[in-house]
């Protein structure tokens, strides 16, 4: 694994898939993308200074944060900006032109919930096909808050018992 790729999102979102992202990366020793989408609000904007939102003081704040928590683990960040009309394009997109193996991904609540869950599984049928691996920080349908759970996959080495 060599790259991996979070959205920038809400802030405690991004901060907990940063988190997990950095915990992987320096692991699997991986470097860690971040996107920043900028959705445009004319198509001929694209790729034209028209589509380019300035970054204000509060998330610039907020870059230097998620610089700091990789610093943390060790492991490199990078801040790619990217113009867009639909966020799930831009993230198979992104995760195309960076050949990122992992992506976190925030798609947030829409009005209808099977909408959202079509536009997960969307992405997530996108992705695979890529052989892309998709977080996206949500609970599986059946996990309960009373009962959190850890799988550990133990591998058997020559001399271990």
């Amino acid at each position: 694994m060599d790259t991996i790729l979070v959205q920038l999102s809400e802030h405690e979102w991004t901060t907990q898939a940063l988190h997990l992202a950095c915990a992987i990366g320096r692991h699997a020793e991986a470097r860690i993308h971040l996107l920043r989408l900028m959705p445009v609000r004319h198509l001929s904007y694209l790729g034209t200074p028209l589509g380019d939102t300035p970054i204000p003081t509060e998330e610039w704040q907020r870059l230097k944060e998620y610089g700091r928590i990789a610093e943390e683990y060790g492991v490199d960040i990078q801040l790619h900006p990217m113009q867009c009309v639909s966020t799930l394009d831009a993230l198979v997109d992104a995760a195309e032109q960076l050949d990122a193996d992992v992506v976190f991904a925030h798609i947030p609540e829409a009005a209808l919930p099977f909408w959202r869950q079509l536009r997960l599984w969307k992405l997530e049928r996108r992705l695979k096909a890529s052989r892309r691996q998709l977080f996206t920080l949500e609970r599986p349908l059946n996990a309960t808050l009373e009962a959190p759970f850890v799988s550990i996959r133990l591998i058997h080495t020559e001399g271990s018992k």
